[in-house]
């Protein structure tokens, strides 16, 4: 295993991660710019944003680091708790007032273009199939087909981003996609209920620091997608307000 691209593979999650919400950071807080909020809320809801990010980043590369989310001695594993955190936070705040009321501010034509990120991870995947760190069927050469998400984007986000139907059934695929791979990794662990028996295992999504994948990365790809299909529903039409 060649130690120089393995670095450069979990480096390269990292710099997809901080791009990724570099952006998102920036479509929310020139959406919430556009509120009737006081000064003091729009700082405050901004803020709150960027130091949950943070926290929750640095909180599990250091746990990470010490190697106890690799551990899968014990069934089910601690790694559970990386999956299913941000999952309880993201459907919380999908479901607040904030978010109710920002949601008509949010350009969807940027809440669709931010999932081209997924085409970095997706050749970042492979990199690390090459290397030998994760098995084939996480990749676009097996059974992973999440790329298609970020290759579609661009296109749904300047043609279609008026087509309610569309953008409904693309927000839905990105997450059939997503639900795919994820169960496709679990699946892989080397846990009782692992399928995919050959080597290596997916145990490197476990990892420091390719954990921000499954941590930060995942979250922000069905994040994305939940807040597309609850402005669908409740605003009534996509592409409602769109960033200069």
């Amino acid at each position: 295993m060649n130690i120089t691209l393995v670095s450069l593979t979990g480096a390269g999650f990292v710099l997809v991660t901080i791009g990724s919400y570099t952006w998102f950071f920036r479509v929310l807080r020139a959406s919430i710019a556009k509120t009737d909020w006081s000064e003091e809320k729009k700082r405050s809801i901004a803020n709150r944003f960027l130091l949950t990010v943070c926290v929750w980043g640095a909180a599990v590369l250091s746990v990470a680091a010490t190697g106890l989310f690799a551990d899968f001695s014990m069934f089910p594993p601690r790694f559970g708790i990386v999956l299913l955190t941000p999952m309880v936070i993201v459907l919380f705040t999908l479901f607040s007032k904030p978010v109710n009321e920002l949601l008509p501010h949010l350009p969807t034509k940027d809440l669709l273009n931010i999932q081209v990120f997924r085409i970095p991870v997706e050749l970042l995947l492979w990199a690390a199939f090459v290397t030998g760190m994760v098995p084939e069927q996480m990749t676009f050469e097996g059974r992973n087909f999440d790329v298609l998400t970020g290759l579609a984007a661009p296109a749904v986000a300047h043609f279609f981003v008026r087509n309610r139907t569309i953008v409904y059934l693309y927000n839905l695929a990105t997450l059939a996609l997503l639900v795919n791979i994820v169960s496709i990794a679990f699946l892989s662990l080397p846990t009782p209920l692992r399928v995919f028996m050959n080597e290596p295992s997916s145990v490197m999504v476990s990892q420091f620091p390719v954990i921000i994948l499954p941590a930060m990365l995942v979250p922000l790809a069905y994040g994305l997608s939940f807040l597309s299909l609850r402005q669908l529903s409740v605003v009534g039409r996509p592409g409602v307000s769109e960033n200069p």
